[in-house]
């Protein structure tokens, strides 16, 4: 949710928790470009001019629940017998 103060966005901007933002920053704050994967195509492969605090193309980089559960493996305990280690078996002796 973006809040404003004074009339001007206040808090982070979208692209820092997006999917579609690709950063590219240099060694000062000054050398930062910002490429937007959902509108690549549209503005030919141009960095944006600034950070976005609204945007319809928005998706958050986290995953959802619903997703994680679709790649989930299933992991069940083994069936009866005991928990530990096993005792050496006995070697047989072959009688002569």
């Amino acid at each position: 949710m973006t809040r404003f103060h004074s009339g001007t966005p206040s808090g982070k901007p979208l692209c820092r928790s997006c999917f579609w933002a690709h950063y590219r920053i240099g060694r000062s704050e000054t050398q930062t470009l910002l490429y937007c994967g959902a509108t690549m195509f549209a503005d030919d492969g141009k960095p944006l001019p600034f950070e976005m605090y609204e945007c319809n193309d928005y998706k958050a980089s986290q995953v959802e629940l619903n997703e994680m559960k679709k790649i989930a493996w299933d992991i069940f305990p083994r069936e009866g017998g005991k928990v530990g280690f096993k005792p050496p078996e006995k070697p047989e002796v072959e009688e002569v």
